[in-house]
């Protein structure tokens, strides 16, 4: 498929581009409203969660849709 190691590191760096791209702009349709006060429901029952857990959920949360504002 790549002839050159070099148009294969490329493609990865263009769909890896496409995909941060992806997530901010769901990120910006997210009602961040309801999902601030779904991740204060998840800490109190997850004192412990790492920031890094609290930001896979919130782009977990965004990529899925559940919490997309209502136009």
């Amino acid at each position: 498929m790549f002839q050159t190691a070099d148009r294969m590191e490329a493609m990865i760096d263009s769909l890896e581009l496409h995909f941060q791209n992806t997530v901010k702009k769901l990120t910006l349709q997210t009602d961040s409203d309801k999902l601030a006060e779904l991740l204060l429901e998840i800490k109190r029952d997850n004192p412990n969660m790492t920031a890094e857990q609290e930001n896979q959920f919130i782009r977990d949360m965004a990529v899925s849709g559940l919490l997309a504002k209502e136009e």
